[in-house]
């Protein structure tokens, strides 16, 4: 009987072993933002800070030396739509930074900031990110500021918002704002 010889396949053997290569201290991606430890305070990446549309940093103990860390999250997250800050330690210092990030951001429609450490003196600020700065220019996107448990702004707040809406609305300025949570701030009768 025939019977059909099959040859195995040849192995060669093995060419040089290649080692992996040491790190060269070259970064193959471009750099990421410096978002010091807010991502591990956060307990989110780096990148979702700065590419997912919301961004929930409610009681991760943030305190006003994030303050830089949280614009940078503003200023290079494009598709931000809801900032969550509840819960923290910030206070003025920090909303300092983020205001005008605030008003121009292309696409943040909500920022809660109830439950920190805000004090009369950003009254102004929580006004200027509510209408737009004058006639003719876009008004921020912002539609829902959520400032509650802030007991330290007073009726300065009240005063501030009323003035730029009323003032604003006479002067042609628009707002997109349409929901505000301010309660337990410390209001009297005045505001």
């Amino acid at each position: 009987a025939d019977q059909a010889v099959v040859n195995p396949p040849q192995l060669r053997p093995p060419s040089r072993i290649r080692k992996p290569k040491a790190p060269t201290g070259k970064r193959r991606h471009a750099p990421q933002a410096d978002l010091g430890d807010l991502p591990a305070a956060a307990g989110m990446s780096g990148y979702g800070l700065l590419h997912d549309p919301e961004a929930d940093l409610a009681q991760c103990d943030l305190e006003d030396t994030h303050g830089v860390p949280l614009s940078v999250v503003l200023r290079d997250n494009s598709a931000l739509t809801s900032l969550v800050l509840k819960g923290n330690s910030l206070g003025d210092e920090t909303l300092v930074k983020l205001a005008p990030l605030v008003i121009s951001h292309p696409t943040l429609t909500r920022l809660d900031f109830q439950e920190n450490k805000l004090t009369r003196a950003s009254a102004p600020l929580i006004a200027s990110m509510c209408i737009a700065a004058g006639p003719g220019q876009s008004p921020p996107k912002l539609e829902q500021l959520m400032i509650s448990d802030n007991e330290e702004l007073g009726d300065d707040v009240a005063l501030a918002i009323s003035d730029a809406l009323l003032s604003g609305g006479q002067a042609g300025a628009q707002s997109k704002l349409n929901e505000l949570h301010s309660s337990r701030v410390g209001l009297t009768d005045v505001g």
